[in-house]
């Protein structure tokens, strides 16, 4: 009986640190965002697109109500 329950402890603590390195993995790729100030208070999206693009590489950007640029990309 102490040799099943020294074996299946052992299995679980397996999985345990399987599953916490598989999820350790996938929040490396979370998303962040940015907003991004304009002096005139409109958000024009070619003008939000190339400042979020001068900031990150990899990135998207939208024009949110009352005309605020929003800049996402990936967190590292």
């Amino acid at each position: 009986m102490k040799k099943t329950f020294q074996l299946s402890l052992t299995i679980l603590t397996f999985f345990i640190i399987l599953e916490l390195g598989v999820l350790g993995n996938m929040q490396q790729g979370r998303q962040c965002y940015t907003n991004i100030p304009n002096k005139s208070g409109k958000c024009v999206p070619a003008e939000c697109e190339a400042a979020c693009t001068k900031m990150h590489k990899v990135s998207a950007s939208i024009c949110l109500p009352p005309g605020k640029c929003r800049c996402y990309y990936f967190c590292s």
